[in-house]
């Protein structure tokens, strides 16, 4: 267990975990939360369940890349190296 608290900071979903890794655990997690919103059956404002919030957990589990690992590609690559294009472009 101490080793995935060390190893997760450093490597994300891809980080190995027994017999797996924390990615194949992320969309395992994502799938029962996604059912137990379905379960629940509470509507939101549009009358549908609450499971398409996790959309973007989904996603991000399936594909295994994190927010913050893309953007860093984005700060590395597409930025330049820039910093403060974090704060123009990351604000709301």
């Amino acid at each position: 267990m101490f080793a995935l608290r060390a190893e997760a900071p450093r490597r994300a979903l891809k980080t190995p975990f027994r017999n797996t890794t924390v990615q194949k655990l992320a969309v395992q997690m994502v799938g029962l939360a996604a059912e137990g919103l379905k379960r629940r059956a509470v509507p939101d404002v549009n009358y549908v369940d609450e499971a398409p919030y996790l959309d973007e957990l989904s996603e991000i589990a399936e594909s295994g890349v994190t927010s913050a690992e893309r953007m860093l590609e984005r700060f590395e690559k597409q930025w330049g190296g820039d910093i403060d294009r974090l704060y123009t472009e990351m604000s709301y």
